[in-house]
């Protein structure tokens, strides 16, 4: 019984494998085949899948922004002209702000050269300038020369301040710059004093501005 079994199994066996090895062979076959005959197929399917995915790329990635035009640079203090000679005569800093000077010494009728002269001795163009007796700005002018609201440290109102005030003095000098500088420094009260009674530091203030206005004007002015 146990010799016909195992005997039996064993055909099976034998039966069973040679059975598949045609059919596992065909398969191979058929397989090879159609690798064979797709084969020529594969670069262009390839090639169509990159071009395909290379356009979905582009498609969805985010268009480049053009920057702004460029504007012409332009500071407060420019003007439309092109400046005067006479404003090679004070620094950089000064001839910064040649615009504004131009225009609040035209409304108070006064020389943008005398402006321009003060300007550069009185904070040397630095619109933040504060000094230890409190003046400020530009000009340096005492926070009491200016209206409820306004900044003492904006360069226009500073300016506007300033030669306002200018052209209040000149107006009480009779025409004399030097009474008229040494009132906007010490006060008006000095423009009733001889020059000898002035103090030192208004002399030589004095100086100062006014030696840079009359090269300023030598130089062909400022406009």
């Amino acid at each position: 019984m146990g010799g016909g079994r195992g005997s039996g199994s064993l055909l099976g066996r034998l039966k069973c494998r040679g059975g598949r090895r045609p059919i596992a062979r065909a398969i191979r076959e058929r397989w090879r085949l159609k690798m064979r005959d797709s084969s020529g197929c594969l670069p262009v399917l390839t090639a169509a899948l990159l071009a395909a995915f290379l356009f979905v790329a582009l498609a969805s990635a985010p268009s480049p922004i053009s920057p702004p035009p460029l504007e012409p640079a332009s500071e407060s203090g420019d003007a439309d002209h092109a400046p005067g000679p006479g404003w090679e005569a004070f620094p950089l800093a000064v001839q910064r702000w040649r615009g504004a000077i131009l225009r609040h010494a035209d409304a108070f009728g006064l020389d943008p050269c005398l402006v321009a002269a003060v300007v550069s001795v009185e904070s040397a163009g630095n619109h933040r300038a504060i000094s230890p007796r409190g003046a400020r700005g530009l000009m340096q002018v005492m926070p009491f020369h200016f209206g409820p609201g306004e900044d003492p440290m904006d360069p226009e109102t500073n300016l506007r301040a300033g030669a306002r005030y200018l052209r209040a003095l000149l107006d009480r000098s009779g025409g004399s710059l030097q009474r008229v500088l040494a009132g906007y420094h010490a006060g008006p009260a000095a423009m009733g004093r001889p020059a000898s009674r002035w103090p030192s530091e208004t002399r030589i203030y004095v100086e100062r501005v006014l030696r840079l206005y009359r090269e300023a004007v030598s130089r062909g002015g400022c406009r």
